[in-house]
């Protein structure tokens, strides 16, 4: 609800503050490259700058709506990224963190989302995956490579392997909300009706996961998701 003042008798209503994109990337063309992509699926006013200091200290109307920050070509230690997100976290608290980078390193995935991070991109993706992906964590989801969720399991909770798995697979963001849905242990009738899907188009997205992860059944993707998403919220059916 809006703030109220009292002045003269009378009762004012603060507006909320506008919002924008933030993007955090030291390189300039690849700033720019992402500014205008992001102009162009009009989700918002987009700020740029080369590093958090800079934004920290920007002077800016905008509130934080989501904080794109690219880790780039450089390889950082866990512990800097650790804190990196930390300090991102606690400078816009609630603000839907992703992080961008070259790295699909599936202990750099892990620990960025377990550090805050709503999201991790690899520079591998398409941009359209990119752009779902980011519309998917503005709107409370999250992303990430699926490779994360394999590696990330201990291996008695693994699937037996069944061949060659492609390590760069990526869940997109309609097949990461039914992911979602099945870890809740939710039926494909009730994942149509909650995402809006014709019910056929809910199975070939769960043939689609299952594909991926190497999965047997819907329970063992549940047992898959639940680790990258910090335990099961209710047991799989």
């Amino acid at each position: 609800m809006p703030s109220t003042s009292l002045g003269n008798g009378a009762a004012h209503f603060s507006e909320p503050p506008a919002t924008a994109i933030v993007v955090i990337e030291q390189r300039i063309l690849i700033r720019d490259c992402l500014v205008k992509c992001l102009k162009e699926i009009g989700i918002g006013p987009v700020l740029a700058f080369a590093s958090i200091s800079e934004w920290r200290d920007a002077t800016t109307p905008y509130a934080p709506l989501l904080i794109l920050y690219s880790l780039g070509t450089k390889e950082a230690e866990n512990t800097e990224l650790h804190q990196n997100l930390a300090l991102l976290n606690a400078s816009a608290p609630n603000v839907p963190v992703v992080v961008v980078s070259d790295s699909e390193d599936t202990s750099r995935v892990v620990s960025a989302l377990k550090c805050g991070a709503r999201g991790y991109i690899p520079t591998s993706v398409t941009l359209n995956v990119a752009l779902e992906a980011m519309r998917l964590i503005e709107a409370g989801g999250t992303f990430a490579p699926a490779s994360a969720l394999l590696d990330a399991l201990p291996p008695a909770e693994r699937a037996p392997p069944r061949g060659d798995i492609d390590r760069k697979v990526l869940f997109t963001a309609r097949q990461l909300a039914v992911l979602v849905a099945l870890r809740r242990g939710k039926a494909n009738k009730q994942i149509a009706y909650e995402l809006n899907m014709r019910e056929g188009t809910v199975k070939v997205h769960v043939r689609h996961i299952m594909k991926k992860l190497r999965a047997r059944n819907r329970t063992e993707v549940a047992i898959m998701a639940n680790d990258l998403l910090d335990g099961p919220e209710i047991a799989p059916s």
